[in-house]
């Protein structure tokens, strides 16, 4: 940012020195855009450990596990859960 004196004139920016006295040249501003912006923010490791957490149910509900467990628990409601005797048991399972 540029700064200005009561005349409207600019500024000359202040120098800065290392510690053997030599004048540190400016760096030059780079043009930074939104998306460039954006992805400084992402958290990426909250982002792999969704992408591990769905591999591994979607590993996990390939083996048929979960469905011989779903069957095993529901008994003969497991074919016809629209009774009602088959909602209430599922939903005091659940």
């Amino acid at each position: 940012s540029t700064e200005y004196d009561a005349a409207g004139n600019p500024l000359p920016g202040k120098k800065t020195y290392d510690m053997d006295g030599n004048e540190i040249e400016p760096e030059e501003e780079e043009l930074v855009t939104e998306s460039e912006t954006t992805l400084t923010e992402v958290d990426y490791g909250l982002l792999m450990l969704f992408v591990g957490q769905f591999l591994l149910i979607g590993s996990f509900d390939d083996t048929g596990v979960p469905q011989a467990f779903f069957y095993a628990t529901m008994g003969g409601c497991a074919e016809q859960m629209t009774s009602l005797p088959c909602v209430y048991w599922f939903v005091m399972i659940i």
